[in-house]
């Protein structure tokens, strides 16, 4: 199936999409990625190095509550252990995006949920949303009116 980009998963289940298999998420975490509701967190990066945040505030994790970025770094580069906590906050952030959206669903939500996961996803980004995601996102039903003019490519054609 290999659908594990956050931003697909939150797509294709508002297509109707309702199973997903992807090693996405622990093969990110190998190469010292975590994700986050503002993208991707690069944690090899030197810039983590005296960062003593955990990777994301919002996140609930076991990894979160205890490690810092900085130490995930050191670690990441010391010792094989650091993918495995990546790993765990990766797949702890996707099953709770998903139980988020779920929740939506159900309480009537979905553009609040929308608008909320995009404007976090695509606020570092220098290109902007992808057309492709107003324009699924758009045909099925959600109010993406909040994106005017901060889409980056015409590649999609109906």
């Amino acid at each position: 199936m290999g659908i594990g980009y956050p931003i697909d998963l939150v797509v294709c289940t508002l297509l109707g999409v309702d199973q997903f298999d992807c090693v996405f998420a622990t093969r990110t975490a190998r190469f010292g990625t975590a994700f986050t509701e503002y993208g991707f967190l690069k944690l090899k990066s030197e810039k983590n190095k005296y960062d003593f945040e955990p990777i994301s505030k919002e996140c609930k994790c076991e990894i979160c509550a205890k490690y810092s970025r900085s130490y995930l770094y050191f670690l990441f580069n010391n010792n094989p252990r650091a993918a495995e906590m990546i790993s765990f906050h990766n797949v702890f952030y996707l099953l709770n995006l998903m139980k988020r959206l779920r929740d939506s669903i159900i309480d009537g939500k979905v553009n609040e949920f929308i608008k909320d996961f995009i404007t976090k996803q695509y606020e570092n980004s220098q290109e902007g949303v992808p057309d492709w995601v107003v324009n699924i996102l758009t045909k099925a039903g959600c109010d993406m009116s909040f994106i005017s003019g901060k889409t980056n490519d015409k590649s999609f054609d109906d």
